[in-house]
């Protein structure tokens, strides 16, 4: 299941996938991980399994990483409490508005 979005011109893909998919990288110590962001790839994974009450939050935390990557925050070395504000106040209302979106597109899918 797939569901297609774009940032800043650029289309990415969001995948609901079982909670033992190689795309959901866990570290040795994690029993589950509820999503991961691939920026090669423009991919936002998503555990489907996860708790309904956490699968919005799990979804504007990947946008968050996949919108700091498009808009270079991810590439700054020093990222400063200034620069967090500057994103929220530029992108917070866009990354909120397309998870709204992307999580009703999910419930009619789990």
């Amino acid at each position: 299941m797939m569901y297609k979005f774009t940032i800043k011109n650029n289309t990415w893909k969001l995948k609901l996938v079982a909670d033992d998919s190689k795309y959901l990288e866990k570290a040795d110590d994690e029993m589950s991980v509820c999503g991961i962001t691939h920026f090669a790839h423009a991919t936002i994974y998503i555990n489907k399994e996860i708790d309904k009450e956490v699968m919005l939050d799990t979804i504007i935390h990947e946008l968050t990483h996949a919108y700091l990557f498009v808009y270079g925050f991810g590439q700054v070395e020093n990222f400063t409490e200034e620069m967090v504000c500057d994103l929220m106040g530029a992108y917070a209302r866009d990354i909120v508005e397309q998870a709204t979106k992307i999580y009703s597109w999910v419930l009619t899918k789990i």
